[in-house]
């Protein structure tokens, strides 16, 4: 395994790339559940990690409703509120549980659904600029760490990101879970 650090940096600056839905993309009028699920398919598609897995099916949509996350549909139509909430829904179970999902959520009817949104975008927008800027540092950290002749060097450098990403992202994920149950849970 060879590694190369130019890789790494486009494979960093890919995934900061995700395109996220600007609030103006999102449809004006009501859709139904079929328009639902074609619309987040459509737009939320650079998100998958293979091209078998779903973004937002009916029967999880049902759930959401059912667990009072997502308030139920008017006359089995979703507006532009239901909209925002379900791409919140889709990047918050990407790191939460539907548990912790509905104690934040279910605090929201003090603030305009399109504020909570506009806010989502605005921080991923800041944080995917961050994101590309310090993980070709955080790589040249890294490789530091190890000595340059090291046999395995390249593959111990992708090791050590590995590490590293899954340790900043479990105690972020943490740190989350601590803010739910100490401000968000009755």
């Amino acid at each position: 395994m060879t590694f190369e650090r130019e890789e790494l940096i486009n494979l960093i600056k890919k995934n900061i790339s995700l395109k996220q839905i600007d609030l103006s993309e999102i449809p004006d009028i009501d859709l139904y559940m079929d328009q639902v699920t074609t619309f987040m398919e459509d737009k939320l598609k650079e998100f998958k990690r293979t091209k078998e897995d779903k973004i937002l099916t009916k029967t999880m949509i049902n759930n959401y409703t059912k667990n009072k996350i997502l308030p139920p549909p008017e006359k089995k139509k979703y507006s532009k509120d239901h909209m925002m909430l379900l791409i919140l829904i889709y990047h918050l179970k990407q790191i939460l549980s539907i548990g912790d999902i509905h104690s934040l959520l279910s605090s929201v009817s003090d603030i305009s659904i399109e504020n909570l949104y506009k806010n989502f975008t605005d921080i991923q927008s800041i944080e995917c600029k961050n994101f590309s800027e310090e993980m070709p540092k955080k790589i040249d950290e890294l490789q530091k760490q190890i000595h340059p002749n090291e046999e395995n060097f390249d593959k111990l450098t992708l090791f050590s990101m590995i590490f590293f990403l899954i340790i900043q992202s479990s105690l972020e994920k943490r740190l989350a879970e601590k803010l739910i149950d100490t401000f968000f849970n009755d």
